[in-house]
């Protein structure tokens, strides 16, 4: 199993066939990299005395669930317990049935991402153990997955880029061009047919990231990533 160190840019989750996962990207010594957690579950807390309520929620609305008794106290002094979802979207369709019912919930606002950084009191830089791979080997959008992963609080200061970004758009919405500026990398992604240009420019035939050739199998956001991240 790998160590590596490294500063966290953007967090998220999201449901997959397997469960909740939380995908973190972040700053390290080797480039962007890429981080999947796996084994987290939703949780909000509910008055203890609720919790016989919260199950036949539950069962009506064919959700699994676990309701741990915790030492928790709410500001009025009820004594909480812990509700346990198996998916995100089974959290936030019990929250809205619980609410209807009149019932209590707390926390149910913390995203799953969010709360595993705060319980490990991760505020920026962190130490991740797991098992890694490079993505996009010798690719301008080169980057290091880590799976299985183990996250915990570090000291690492990062050494970021900063990347100038303009997107040039229609009344209606219609992408026409995307410009880059940083030390790296500067140039204009364009849409349309190749034309004779002063400054850099990266003719594509749609706005589709996979259709170009410099983004082959990742998407904008892995370069702009590579660009902050490096």
């Amino acid at each position: 199993m790998d160590i590596h160190q490294g500063f966290l840019l953007t967090r998220q989750a999201r449901d997959s066939r397997s469960g909740p996962q939380i995908e973190l990207w972040l700053s390290t010594p080797q480039g962007p990299a890429q981080v999947l957690i796996e084994g987290q579950k939703p949780v909000f807390f509910v008055p203890t005395a609720t919790k016989e309520l919260v199950h036949s929620a539950a069962r009506e609305a064919g959700l699994a669930i676990t309701v741990n008794d915790v030492e928790m106290k709410s500001f009025d002094g009820q004594t909480l317990a812990a509700v346990y979802c198996n998916s995100i979207a089974a959290a936030r369709q019990l929250n809205d049935k619980l609410i209807s019912l009149d019932i209590l919930v707390l926390e149910a606002d913390i995203k799953l991402a969010d709360r595993f950084l705060m319980e490990r009191f991760i505020q920026g830089s962190l130490a991740v153990a797991g098992k890694s791979e490079v993505v996009n080997s010798g690719l301008p959008n080169q980057f290091l997955r880590i799976t299985d992963a183990k996250c915990k609080a570090h000291d690492y200061q990062p050494n970021l880029n900063v990347v100038s970004l303009d997107i040039e758009c229609s009344e209606k919405g219609v992408l026409y061009s995307i410009g880059l500026d940083s030390p790296k990398d500067s140039r204009v992604i364009m849409i349309g047919e190749p034309q004779a240009c002063e400054t850099p420019t990266q003719w594509v035939s749609d706005e589709n990231p996979y259709c170009w050739p410099s983004m082959t199998g990742s998407k904008l956001s892995t370069q702009m990533l590579s660009l902050v991240g490096a």
